[in-house]
């Protein structure tokens, strides 16, 4: 009978140990000045002080969004403790975007329509569909022959209201009178949620 195995030479663990103990090796300390390139800013900085105050010292902001009004339930303890009140942003205002999605330029070029020629398409085509009933953007998340998409109510709803709120010059899709009474439902329901 022939012994599989009994001639073969059994390995120390030291060659695997000798493998492993190279990638234990500590980091060296490295002066943070020789980090920058800039010499202004590797003369200026202090390691004993944190990022923060080396960087107010320098007359530089660490935290440029910190300005910006926070809901109170937000605040936290390095917003809280300063003694100064927070300088009202400008930067909410800029992105605040009429519900229609109309962004009016200077000239008909710098128009953006809020509805590619596709998303009208397929608004009217639901709106046909439920042009009877009141608007009810469940339904229409309900009916899957019309809404072959999936949209949700939600994006429905918003879907309308950027269709109802256009121009009829710069509807790209013809729309007949059920439609645009429909139209009118969807106005009305919008100007009533916003009171």
């Amino acid at each position: 009978m022939v012994k599989h195995g009994g001639n073969k030479k059994r390995r120390s663990t030291s060659r695997q140990n000798k493998a492993m103990s190279g990638s234990h090796k500590v980091a060296k300390y490295k002066n943070p000045r020789s980090l920058f390139r800039n010499q202004t800013v590797a003369s200026n900085w202090n390691p004993s002080t944190t990022p923060l105050e080396n960087l107010k010292n320098m007359g530089l902001k660490a935290l440029p969004n910190d300005d910006i009004k926070k809901p109170s339930g937000l605040n936290d303890a390095s917003t809280s403790s300063s003694s100064s009140p927070p300088v009202p942003s400008k930067a909410i205002e800029l992105f605040d975007i009429p519900l229609n999605g109309m962004i009016k330029g200077k000239t008909r070029a710098d128009v953006m329509l809020p509805v590619s020629v596709d998303d009208q398409e397929y608004i009217v085509r639901l709106l046909k569909r439920h042009r009877k009933r009141d608007v009810d953007y469940k339904k229409m998340e309900r009916d899957t022959k019309v809404n072959d998409r999936q949209l949700s109510a939600a994006k429905v709803r918003k879907l309308a209201v950027k269709f109802a709120g256009m121009e009829k010059k710069d509807r790209r899709v013809e729309v007949g009178d059920e439609v645009e009474k429909v139209l009118e439902k969807v106005r009305e329901k919008e100007e009533e949620g916003e009171e």
